[in-house]
């Protein structure tokens, strides 16, 4: 059988890759305007997917896939029907249908017919002759289907099965995918690029292969190995992106008969959702979307026009498809283009006199066609189109928003009744105290209670430094609950993170309680709308009610309990055993559901008590949850939990995954709930509620209802980790964990009632061993610090590498005879990255010059290099990009031949930096290219990275710019991370750099140490097996880092399969640091992690200590450190019998299991099942068309295949002026209707100018370091001027240089902006409502997020300025127009400043009428120059009075707490 299906399969196996894949790509949509079936129409889509392959994958040479949806062509099944005697005109029937199938075998095909007939239809026509596999590469013929063609019509007089009937019937009983089964559209897709599929298909080659609308697609896949199934699009839906709710989503899919399949991509199971509200329920098209991706609530919750309905619709199905998505979809006589919330893929709007084009990139089409503005839909954004008879009607996002709510409206309703709720009379009574043996029956620590106690007396999440150093819970003797085995997840590369602080009005974390309104008739049960999951009782409960209009836990049961509604469960049990009791609960909720429930209580106030012994709440919600999933009444009900515990945010996240809709975490509450201190019951609310935002923004979402079960397990056994429903690693599955739970829980019981139940102490490695690593650092012996980690290691394991132990060579080789060496460096160790701001001056230079004289890499974190640091260490010292942009320039990636671009780190997963204003020193803000004592604020991502190929893309600017360049990347470890390793290597990196959850220099919040992210154990072996799997092991270095302590771990770590690993908290242990954990204070005594530098200055600070480090000893100290362990790296390699330390890599048969044996199976880990034994070749079939380095002049017509066009000339610009101290000034021209490829001008420095007539894409003047950039308006097809836009990203941490645009900026223009000058010249002719606070995007001229985090600069917007903006601004100003005529005025731009921001918006001052004449001088002599005279007596008019045409904005200069640090 050639075609790969898809099995059930799990991380934890660590094989089998190609059974999770992830998907980027670019996609298109042409729309004749007059509904005309023509050939040109297939052609100049097929042209746009070609200028588009570099947004697809390739591998030897092969696309990863490329489809189209085109009409039903009606002149070519004319002919196809007369060839077999059947009249042409029953094509026109209404009913004529065409149908397009993958099958495993030929066989199939009689199987179908079948199964047609017994359905009511007559086939009139099939055929598996329409392919040729001479077309397909090997890569594709390897696991090429059969291809069946069928026409289809209803057989007179008999009863027709619908076509989504049909199309389920033939998924349950058959293996057969059903490509397209439609009487209006056929979908032909393929495993390559769109010339493999012009020439596969015969149909596509005949010239009456015709069609009035085309919907393509063309692939980039995480996977080397992949299959046609997977391809794009699906029956009526082309997407980009990745939906990072997709396990809520297919969940809720289930409920309404959605038929979802295992091993489906989260695009198809989107497409399924929308054929089955379609065809199922009789929504529209345009209905279907709204339901799949609605609004967030801040655009329309202070519009009362929409408020209400939009509550129903969102209550009837919900925010399930979040994540970056840009959408095109086409069914029947609609088409619907979309773009997520947050606007993290873009998809632009081009309109010419023939067509209405929807494309990834405005660049596939010349401006000369153009007769409107292109236009980038804006964050949330949809725009319809109605296919009628003789012409293609365009909706608005406000007409379609209009149409979709009115009609909605008529056929939706929600009975909500949090009016209804009223509390009992309430008795204000002191709390009751919690007693120790309480806390420890149900799993509490005592640092547990500390932490709880800190949260409600600052009302913040605690911090630390130096990352987690205390046993898994799988290692640890001492009493756990099951949440304790858990990891949370992040997103990673494939989808982005999102930014809680920032971009906080796009998150919700409201839940829906009770019976959800129908999907398909007007009816509703009980419903409440809760603010946070959160519930409170007694005093709690009133508290919340009184500060935040919170219902009580009282008043949601009583109204239940009033409408005979209500059903509790205990969470105990007694006589039966554990599973039998839970199978037994499972009965009695399904029972009464059906029975009319509308609210589950799980609550284990009888734990402990009268022989009910408890059961874990996690273990209950899940398996009651998934019971009612699996029965279809999920929908019908809501859960709610009442637990002692639940004691931190990991357990009401991990509670929330699970099934749990509210949860009252009694203990939690009760361990501060004073009767004379209820703001403590607040804070502590309002810091789990921020912390249930800041878990949902690091997987990507924003909305707290698509959250589910993001987290796996270590060591849980299998039957439980199956019952909880979630990714295990390293389960035992001979062992009854039920009995085990069993016996824990009796003695809880035990305990509890002898009033013993003790609650342990943590136990840390560091302050055990940190005198043993400065020990040999200064005297260069290993001896002492191998004993003292032996020691631990036997008696505290802390991680999975403690269960392993060597296997020992009978041959050992003699260890002078063991090389090291690696490429060119002579051990494979790494200073792992570290950042000037984060560490003093001493300690960040000590670093790079120790990594030198050994011959091995240091990494520099995110914050530039000390400038007579820069090129100073070009074969060792490696340069970081990361969100922040801090210092990163031409001139900072030419210092180095290594760049590491960091996506996340092990100790904070998903989040981003804030190195407060106080940190930011004269030397610190020169180094970063900021302002002397300006908050300083990296993103949680980096914003031009949302997808796999938006990697690619920067990864190819860098070598762009520096040839010579080999780029690391670096990722936290998740459940997929082999997935993405592969993704990564496809991308064009060549390291890639492993970071587990237990390491860490940096600060993060304690809950991220704790709970986020997964050994690096895991992330080697599945990225290592990955790579081998795809044929890319070899393009790649693997590089691990996370809480590596000790040359056992290296060889470790080497075996499981990593070249290279990666020291960091080492490091600075080494030259001095006590691991007191408080690095972000600023209190360093050991003048590390601090930027006091001297004793004087310690002492204004309140120190009583401080030593200073000195450069040459710290320098000693690293050298004699990282040579103890080399010479005890190579005395371990010798005695595995190996000459070179490289021969380990990945063979681990060198490793056993030795410890945990009755518990823990590391098999799987280890195994070394044979891999197949392939190499493939990355292909640059989607490379850049460059320009060469004689390249200077002018150029006609350029398009979007020239990406980061002229990017060698800067590189040649800046190697001549680093070596000969002067280079000529580099000028390039685009011109005559030009839309240059994403990345134009990134990386610009002094001296380079780029013109360009028409239009750029995302990334223009990208870390620019200098230069000027001006794109103009061009002429199009009715004479008048259009375009001068740009894409994603405009300016992103531009530093210096001068940027001007005449047209629109797509979202996030100005973002990280750090000293350069933009003027963005785009303007309406029309106005929007002064008072207008929603939906306002669609009409701006930026669309939304403009100029976050900026810290330097000047800004012009001619426009407006859109949504969102100014969040995190901490340095520069912002002139914006001034006009009531067009709605601009202070009223409207604070209904624009997003809630993350902190700026004033005045009056022009002195300093502003200046910097407003040089900057619009300049641009208006930009615009004569090239002949846009119009402009520029417009903007001349504007000089004419500043004062009464421009306000500014700038920040209010508000010094954070330098506790909330996190570099």
């Amino acid at each position: 059988m050639k075609f790969q299906t898809k099995t059930e399969w799990s991380p934890g196996l660590f094989r089998d890759y190609y059974n999770n894949e992830h998907d980027a790509c670019g996609i298109v949509a042409f729309i004749n305007r007059s509904i005309t079936q023509t050939r040109d129409t297939i052609d100049i889509a097929a042209e746009s997917l070609r200028k588009m392959n570099h947004r697809a994958g390739f591998t030897n040479g092969e696309g990863d896939g490329v489809g189209i949806q085109t009409d039903i062509p009606t002149l070519l099944w004319q002919e196809k029907l007369t060839s077999v005697g059947i009249s042409p005109e029953v094509v026109s029937h209404p009913s004529f249908t065409v149908g397009h199938f993958f099958l495993d075998e030929k066989s199939e095909i009689q199987t179908l017919l079948q199964i047609f007939e017994e359905n009511g239809y007559e086939t009139l026509y099939h055929s598996c002759n329409q392919t040729f596999t001479s077309a397909l590469g090997p890569i594709a013929q390897a696991v090429e289907p059969e291809f069946l063609q069928v026409a289809l019509l209803p057989i007179t007089n008999h009863q027709s099965t619908t076509l989504f009937d049909l199309t389920n019937i033939i998924s349950k009983k058959t293996n057969v995918t059903v490509v397209s089964l439609s009487q209006s559209t056929c979908v032909y897709k393929v495993m390559g690029t769109i010339d493999t599929l012009l020439s596969y298909y015969s149909d596509l080659q005949h010239p009456n292969f015709q069609s009035s609308v085309v919907v393509g697609h063309n692939r980039y896949s995480t996977n080397t190995s992949s299959s046609f199934s997977r391809v794009q699009p699906f029956s009526m839906l082309a997407h980009n992106g990745e939906i990072n709710t997709i396990e809520q989503l297919r969940i809720e899919a289930k409920q309404i008969g959605a038929n979802i399949k295992h091993g489906n991509s989260d695009s198809q199971d989107v497409n399924i959702t929308l054929e089955t509200l379609i065809h199922k329920y009789n929504y529209s098209l345009k209905e279907a979307m709204e339901l799949l991706f609605p609004p967030v609530p801040a655009e329309y919750e202070s519009d009362p026009e929409v408020n209400t309905i939009y509550n129903t619709i969102r209550s009837t199905f919900g925010p399930y498809c979040q994540g970056p998505a840009g959408v095109l979809t086409r069914e029947g006589n609609e088409f619907v283009a979309s773009v997520d919330a947050l606007g993290l893929r873009p998809v632009w709007l081009l309109e010419t006199n023939d067509y209405y084009v929807f494309s990834s990139e405005q660049g596939i089409l010349s401006p000369e066609l153009f007769i409107a503005e292109p236009h980038a839909l804006s964050p949330g954004e949809k725009v319809g189109i109605n296919l009628l008879k003789d012409r293609a009607q365009l909706l608005t996002h406000r007409e379609l928003t209009h149409f979709v709510t009115t009609k909605l409206n008529e056929k939706l309703t929600m009975n909500l009744a949090n009016k209804e709720a009223n509390s009992a009379d309430y008795v204000e009574h002191s709390p009751p105290s919690i007693h120790p043996f309480e806390y420890g029956a149900f799993g509490w620590q005592k640092e547990q209670i500390q932490l709880v106690e800190q949260m409600a007396e600052k009302g913040a999440e605690p911090i630390r430094s130096l990352g987690h150093d205390a046993p898994l819970a799988c290692l640890d003797e001492t009493r756990k609950n099951l949440s304790d085995f858990m990891k949370e997840t992040v997103a990673v590369v494939t989808n982005p993170a999102i930014d809680r602080d920032r971009e906080t009005e796009h998150f919700s974390i409201s839940v829906i309680l009770g019976k959800r309104p129908s999907i398909s008739k007007n009816d509703s049960g009980i419903v409440f709308q809760l603010p946070s999951p959160i519930l409170g009782d007694g005093f709690v409960g009133n508290t919340l009610k009184a500060n935040r209009q919170q219902l009580t836990y009282e008043e949601i049961l009583n109204l239940y309990q009033l409408e005979n509604k209500l059903y509790t469960i205990q969470s105990t049990f007694s006589n039966l055993p554990l599973e039998e009791t839970l199978s037994q609960y499972k009965y009695e909720a399904v029972e009464a559901v059906k029975n009319g429930a509308e609210c589950i209580v799980i609550t284990d106030d009888e734990a402990h008590k009268n022989n009910q012994y408890w059961i874990d709440p996690a273990l209950i919600t899940a398996i009651i949850h998934n019971g009612l999933v699996n029965a279809k009444l999920r929908r019908n009900c809501s859960i709610v939990l009442k637990t002692a515990a639940v004691r931190n945010l990991h357990d009401l996240m991990v509670m929330k995954g699970l099934g749990a809709d509210a949860i009252n975490p009694h203990f939690l509450f009760g361990t501060i709930s004073e009767l004379e201190a209820p703001e403590k019951i607040v804070k502590l609310y309002d810091v789990l509620n921020k912390g249930i935002e800041k878990v949902i923004s690091t997987i990507g979402m924003h909305e707290l209802r698509g959250y589910a079960k993001m987290f796996s397990s270590i060591g849980l056994q299998e039957d439980i980790a199956s019952s909880l429903g979630i990714i295990n690693f390293f389960g035992d599955q001979t062992v009854s964990g039920f009995k085990l739970l069993e016996a824990d829980s009796k003695k809880r019981f035990e305990d509890y009632n002898a009033n013993n139940a003790a609650m342990p102490k943590s136990f840390h490695v560091f302050p055990r061993i940190w005198k043993a690593i400065g020990e040999t650092a200064q005297t260069g012996s290993y001896e002492t610090y191998r004993q003292k980690l032996n020691q631990i290691e036997e008696e505290r394991p802390t991680t999975v590498r403690h269960a392993l132990s060597l296997v020992e060579s009978r041959k050992p080789v003699d260890s002078s005879q063991v090389s090291l060496e690696i490429g060119t460096h002579s051990l494979p160790f790494i200073i792992s990255s570290m950042s000037f701001g984060s560490q003093n001056e001493v300690a960040f230079r000590a670093y790079a010059e120790g990594a030198n004289r050994l011959n091995m890499i240091s990494l520099n974190g995110e914050g530039g290099e000390i400038q007579d640091m820069i090129g100073k260490y070009p074969n060792t010292r490696g340069q970081q990009i990361a969100s922040g942009r801090f210092g990163v320039n031409a001139n900072l990636l030419h210092s180095s031949n290594l760049i590491e671009i960091k996506i996340g780190q092990g100790a904070k997963p998903g989040e981003g930096g804030h190195l407060p204003a106080s940190k930011v020193t004269q030397k610190i803000a020169e180094t970063r290219n900021a302002t002397l004592g300006s908050d300083l604020i990296s993103p949680s991502n980096n914003h031009d990275i949302y997808s796999i190929e938006d990697l690619a893309q920067m990864i190819s600017e860098i070598k762009a710019v520096n040839p010579k360049a080999k780029v690391a990347v670096k990722v936290p470890v998740v459940p997929n991370i082999g997935t993405i390793a592969v993704g990564i290597a496809k991308a064009g990196a060549n390291f890639i750099n492993i970071s587990g959850f237990d390491g860490g220099t940096g600060a993060a919040r304690v809950h991220a140490i704790q709970n986020v992210g997964l050994p690096v154990e895991i992330g080697v072996r599945a990225a290592h097996n990955a790579l081998l799997e795809s044929g890319l092991r070899n393009s790649v270095e693997i590089w691990a880092d996370g809480g590596m302590k000790s040359v056992n771990d290296v060889v470790k770590m080497m075996i499981l399969g990593a070249n290279r690993i990666g020291f960091g908290t080492l490091s600075m242990i080494a030259i001095g640091c006590t691991t007191c954990r408080g690095c972000h204070l600023d209190t360093c005594h050991v003048g590390i992690a601090t930027q006091i530098e001297s004793e004087i200055e310690a002492m204004r600070h309140g120190l009583r200590k401080f030593t200073p480090r000195q450069l040459e000893t710290a320098v000693t100290n690293l050298v004699q450190f990282f040579t103890a362990f080399k010479d005890e790296l190579q005395v371990i390699v010798g005695s595995l019998g190996v000459k070179n330390a490289q021969e380990l890599v990945g063979k681990t048969e060198f490793l056993k299991q030795t410890r945990f044996l009755d518990t823990l199976s590391l098999t799987n880990l280890l195994s070394t099942n044979k891999i197949e034994d392939k190499e493939y070749v990355l292909s640059n079939g989607e490379s850049a068309k460059v320009l060469q380095s004689n390249d200077v002049g002018v150029y006609a017509k350029v398009d979007n295949e020239y990406r980061h066009a002229g990017s060698l000339l800067i590189h040649d610009l800046v190697v001549k002026k680093q070596t000969q101290g002067v280079a000529s000034p580099v000028e390039i021209s685009f011109e005559d209707q030009s839309i240059p490829g994403n990345g134009l001008g990134t990386y610009t420095v002094e001296d380079y100018s780029i013109f360009v007539q028409g239009g750029a894409q995302d990334g223009v003047a990208k870390t620019a370091f200098g230069g000027t950039i001006f794109i103009s308006k061009a002429v199009g097809a009715n004479g008048q001027f259009f375009g001068g836009s740009v894409g994603k990203c405009f300016a992103y941490g531009a530093q210096k240089g001068q940027f001007f645009i005449q047209g629109n900026a797509d979202s996030r223009a100005g973002i990280r902006l750090s000293g350069a000058d933009v003027v963005i010249g785009g303007r309406n002719h029309s106005s929007q409502s002064i008072s207008q606070k929603t939906r306002l995007g669609a009409k701006a001229n930026i669309n939304g997020f403009a100029f976050e985090y900026m810290t330097g600069g000047r800004a012009v917007v001619l426009g407006d300025p859109g949504p969102w903006m100014c969040a995190g601004m901490t340095g520069g100003v912002i002139y914006v127009r001034n006009s009531s005529e067009l709605g601009l005025t202070k009223e409207a731009y604070q209904n624009r400043i997003a809630k993350g921001a902190s700026v004033s918006i005045v009056p022009v001052d002195e300093t502003g009428k200046n910097d407003l004449n040089e900057l619009l001088e300049k641009y208006i002599s930009l615009l004569t120059q090239h002949n846009q005279h119009d402009e520029a007596e417009f903007v001349q008019s504007l000089l004419d009075d500043i004062e009464q045409n421009f306000l500014q904005i700038k920040p209010k200069k508000e010094q954070a707490d330098p506790s909330v640090s996190t570099e």
